[in-house]
């Protein structure tokens, strides 16, 4: 089964992205915090990784930065919860998201940024 990682600070949100996720075939991960995006991209490997861009403190794109030191090929997905700023998706990027996808998620931008991951040769799946 294909492996995600979600990074996300607010349950509600989380939980109904990772429904959506798993409706769409993924084994879903969590992480509230950037340590715990450490600790779970070493005990198992994501395929795939999203982060909300508007968690507190930066943890979003510091999750992302830390995803990307440790997997130079894993497929990035930056989101955010409805809000956007024009310099989060520079900032993203500089991070190492893949992608930018401006909120709220829903079933279909989350199968949009699978597709273009996949199509663009980033993204493996089963």
């Amino acid at each position: 089964m294909n492996r995600i990682l979600l990074v996300n600070d607010r349950d509600a949100i989380m939980d109904r992205t990772a429904a959506m996720l798993e409706e769409l075939g993924w084994e879903v991960y969590v992480a509230h915090t950037e340590g715990l995006v450490f600790e779970s991209c070493v005990a198992f490997r994501p395929g795939m990784l999203i982060a909300d861009v508007e968690m507190s403190g930066g943890i979003g794109f510091e999750a992302i930065s830390t995803a990307r030191r440790l997997f130079r090929d894993l497929y990035i997905v930056a989101v955010t919860r409805g809000g956007h700023e024009e310099l989060w998706p520079k900032v993203a990027n500089v991070c190492g998201a893949n992608r930018y996808v401006v909120g709220p998620v829903s079933t279909h931008k989350l199968e949009e940024a699978i597709h273009n991951g996949v199509a663009e040769g980033l993204l493996l799946t089963n």
